[in-house]
């Protein structure tokens, strides 16, 4: 699918919403520019002394994460755990663990951001709030220790970045 067609408020649903909100939330462009990742980075998250246990845990939960996207995404998108996409390297920025949807891209990736800004501004609350859970999932950690997934906003190499995108989310959603 291009990204040009998640765009299209006319044909939008819950499924184009959520990935636009991942999409906001950390975008990762092939170095050609062509293709564009909508990218859930999960973590794992415990003290250093349970790495290893939580380690034996983790590719069972993100192998249930996958098949829950796929379920919600109705089959309809390429949707990749990490992994797989690691081997080909062509992206802009390291790929970690985690699953990524795969799009076509056809904007430019400078006017990203005001493009999803405009859709959020005509969308209904409905489609605002699954573009939130989009947004919240692309920045998502597996907490193996609680019954909650973790939210990671800091960057550590940009961390004004993150308190700009949520600002600007509050001044587009009117929260």
């Amino acid at each position: 699918m291009k990204f040009s067609e998640l765009l299209n408020i006319e044909k939008v649903d819950k499924q184009k919403s959520f990935l636009l909100g991942m999409i906001y939330a950390w975008p990762i462009f092939t170095k050609d520019g062509k293709s564009l990742l909508a990218y859930s980075s999960y973590k794992i998250s415990g003290a250093p002394r349970m790495q290893k246990i939580l380690s034996e845990n983790e590719a069972y939960y993100i192998q249930r994460h996958y098949e829950k996207l796929n379920i919600f995404l109705e089959n309809k998108y390429n949707v990749f755990i990490n992994s797989k996409l690691k081997k080909k390297n062509t992206y802009d920025q390291r790929i970690g663990l985690g699953i990524s949807v795969v799009l076509e891209n056809d904007i430019d990736k400078s006017i990203l951001y005001g493009a999803i800004e405009k859709w959020l501004i005509d969308a209904n609350d409905t489609y605002k709030k699954y573009f939130l859970s989009g947004f919240m999932e692309g920045r998502g950690s597996l907490d193996f220790t609680g019954n909650y997934y973790a939210i990671d906003i800091a960057q550590r190499q940009f961390p004004g970045l993150a308190k700009r995108k949520l600002n600007r989310l509050n001044d587009v959603l009117g929260m």
